[in-house]
């Protein structure tokens, strides 16, 4: 019982810290010399895809707001109970922070941690990663399946089977969404699959 509660305590501790600070306007995102240079950009304000951008480099120009002074100012929005391990980033787009547990998409207020809507992944299995796309929120599973669902009612607009576990957090670029699976790099359409 007491390694039960240890263990929803550190879910509830790794969803509270990355939502601390993707919500507290620490990572706002804007396009930087790089990301003009390679294509890439990011909307305003999220922290949509693992890694900030669609080639994963988890590095944001613009953030200068945290400095070794100030970092242990940083305080506690709220903290979300999602069930289950969250092996993934949350990611976090107009206004909501979604996260991934279980074979369960969760979808919270990113102000205050008001739960939005919850969602299964298609194949029920473990889910791998979200990325929020211009148009649908999208979600790798460990059963192989990709699937896009309305990023502010949780409705899923499309599920397609990718024959084989899907290995990495998709990777979004304007209208395309890419994943991996097994030996293979799929390319499909946000909205389309």
């Amino acid at each position: 019982m007491v390694e039960e509660e240890i263990v929803k305590i550190r879910r509830k501790l790794t969803l509270l810290i990355n939502v601390a600070l993707l919500s507290s306007g620490v990572i706002a995102a804007q396009q930087s010399a790089e990301n003009l240079s390679s294509g890439l950009t990011a909307p305003a304000a999220t922290w949509s895809q693992y890694g900030f951008l669609a080639n994963h480099s988890s590095f944001n120009q613009t953030e200068n707001t945290l400095t070794r002074a100030n970092v242990s100012s940083l305080t506690w929005k709220w903290a979300g109970e999602v069930g289950a391990p969250i092996a993934s980033a949350p990611v976090v787009g107009q206004g909501i922070a979604y996260v991934a547990a279980g074979g369960t998409i969760f979808a919270f207020q990113a102000s205050d941690g008001t739960p939005v809507w919850s969602h299964l992944s298609c194949s029920g299995v473990g889910t791998v990663e979200a990325a929020l796309g211009s148009q649908a929120l999208l979600v790798g599973d460990g059963g192989g399946d990709l699937a896009a669902y309305d990023p502010l009612t949780g409705n899923q607009i499309w599920c397609s089977d990718e024959r084989g576990a899907i290995t990495s957090a998709p990777a979004v670029d304007t209208d395309t969404v890419y994943i991996t699976n097994g030996a293979s790099v799929v390319a499909v359409d946000q909205l389309t699959g």
